[in-house]
């Protein structure tokens, strides 16, 4: 990889600890306490092990998800998310969402065709995103 500075910098070689968090309990390190991990930026949260690439969606288990459903009063559904083309005009210089229909068949079959940036409106990407600054290294690179 390399940019108009000439070839990238090596990524420090993050070394995750030995240990994970379990992923259903109730206690987790307040982020002045996180273990340092050798390799990663300071105060990295990056200890679900080396081949881990859901980040803290280890924490939506099987039984956190059967604990959350009996709270549920009404089942009233409340939508988060935003509609595909929102915001209008992107930030950052980002495309525009686009949608197209292909005809298949006239009256009969359609395709709907997509193109869409998926940092735009509602958050549709990995944590490989966006890297920490000051080292260039991206979660468990």
């Amino acid at each position: 990889m390399s940019n108009d500075n000439g070839p990238a910098a090596p990524r420090p070689q993050v070394k995750t600890p030995d240990f994970r968090y379990d992923a259903n309990g109730t206690e987790f390190p307040t982020r002045h306490k996180l273990p340092k991990i050798e390799g990663a930026p300071e105060g990295a949260a990056w200890f679900w092990g080396k081949d881990d690439f859901n980040g803290r969606l280890n924490l939506l288990t099987d039984a956190r998800v059967l604990a959350a459903s009996k709270e549920i009063k009404s089942g009233k559904v409340i939508p988060l998310n935003l509609p595909l083309d929102v915001p209008k005009i992107p930030s950052f210089g980002r495309e525009e969402f686009k949608h197209e229909i292909k005809v298949l068949h006239p009256s009969i079959a359609y395709d709907d065709l997509y193109h869409l940036n998926t940092q735009s409106g509602t958050q549709w990407d990995g944590m490989r995103h966006f890297a920490h600054i000051a080292t260039g290294t991206f979660y468990n690179d």
